[in-house]
């Protein structure tokens, strides 16, 4: 399986008197370029793609990390997210370092003296060996003693014979191999035979660790949405209807309220019919103000206040066809109403139809009809925010103790 690390690593590196700075992170970028290398070659700088990737990878920069302390640094900074899906508490605790104590090719002793090695140990250290008698000839006797105490004990030690394995201190102590050849040709001289000696010291590497924390201020270009709802006013419609004696002219007249929905986000529309006067500027604008507000106290459903002016003119009938099934909202009177949308419903250009008529057979009817519809958009601008930012770090060093 192929896949692409992204590995952002910020290594703070305190380093020992023997251990220039310069040596500690070339070895990092060692291990980083090998990293990059078994992943296709595909190295991008990126740390919050790095939590994403194989373990076996965090190990090995643990590891990295570890062989850094070893080769002489005091203290190794380590972003956690470089390691989060490794318990490096557990890790540690198999970590054990292995010097060879012996690695020699002897000859069985002679003239009565054993042979002797004495190597020093602490508590938790592990005492491995391994003795091979490579000759002809047997040895009397092969032991190992901890303190006082005999731990180990072989006697009749013939050719071929290999005598290994492991002992665990429990306390700080002296270790020692006793080989012994105490008989009569021996001591002559004769008989010799040889022996491969391998000694070696298991000890645990104990690691101190603490979780640092550093707050970064930092800047970031986001882009954010605003929704914007818009309440456009259709111009004004000066409506005159005919008395019903007039047979040349109708007495009744029916209105689209047609919505243009590419404009946004259609949310609902309203009317009012006012009775028709002379218009100025300076009225038109107002009324326009007072349909606004009316619009939006209803499509909020927050009572502001806002009442539109009523029609008190019999002779006029007004019937609204509302085949969208829109919802009307509950301050309505017979010439004003505002409606919002049922999203369930098709969205379609035109909503209703408003019929008037003219009651009376000799008077003509003059209204004014505006039209509110309300839309929503959303507006897209690029914004900076500052922020401080908590990096959790591990800190890490060797426990001398």
């Amino acid at each position: 399986m192929n896949k692409t690390f992204r590995i952002v690593i910020i290594v703070f590196l305190t380093v020992s008197c023997n251990a220039s700075i310069s040596s500690l992170q070339e070895v990092l970028t060692k291990e980083l370029n090998s990293l990059s290398e078994q992943s296709d070659k595909n190295s991008i700088t990126n740390t919050n793609n790095f939590a994403n990737s194989d373990v076996q990878s965090q190990k090995r920069i643990l590891d990295s990390t570890i062989n850094l302390l070893l080769e002489g640094s005091n203290e190794i900074i380590l972003p956690i997210d470089l390691i989060e899906n490794i318990n490096h508490q557990d890790y540690f605790k198999h970590y054990k370092d292995t010097f060879f104590l012996a690695n020699l090719f002897v000859e069985s002793p002679s003239k009565g003296l054993p042979l002797q090695y004495t190597y020093h140990l602490k508590k938790g250290e592990i005492f491995s060996y391994s003795i091979e008698n490579l000759g002809k000839y047997k040895v009397d006797e092969i032991s190992i003693v901890e303190g006082e105490a005999v731990r180990i004990q072989k006697n009749n030690f013939k050719k071929k014979d290999i005598l290994k394995g492991v002992i665990s201190l429990e306390e700080e102590n002296d270790v020692t191999l006793n080989i012994s050849n105490d008989n009569f040709f021996s001591n002559k001289g004769f008989f010799k035979t040889s022996l491969d000696i391998k000694i070696k010291k298991i000890s645990p590497i104990n690691f101190k660790t603490d979780l640092v924390s550093d707050t970064l201020f930092k800047a970031r270009n986001i882009v954010e949405v605003n929704i914007d709802t818009l309440y456009n006013v259709l111009p004004i419609n000066e409506i005159s209807i005919s008395p019903l004696l007039n047979i040349s002219e109708k007495s009744n007249i029916s209105i689209p309220i047609q919505v243009p929905i590419n404009q946004g986000n259609f949310l609902g529309w309203g009317y009012w019919i006012d009775k028709s006067s002379e218009s100025t500027p300076e009225g038109l604008d107002q009324n326009e103000v007072m349909l606004k507000l009316y619009g939006k106290q209803e499509l909020t459903s927050i009572d502001e206040g806002v009442n539109l002016p009523l029609l008190n003119n019999e002779q006029v009938s007004i019937t609204v066809d509302n085949f969208n099934f829109d919802q009307k909202t509950r301050n309505y009177h017979k010439n004003f109403a505002f409606y919002k949308i049922n999203p369930s419903i098709v969205q379609k250009e035109t909503r209703a139809y408003i019929e008037l008529s003219n009651q009376s057979k000799i008077n003509p009817v003059n209204v004014d009809l505006y039209v509110v519809l309300v839309f929503s958009r959303e507006k897209f601008f690029d914004k900076t925010i500052n922020f401080y930012e908590t990096i959790n770090s591990l800190k890490i060093s060797l426990d001398n103790e």
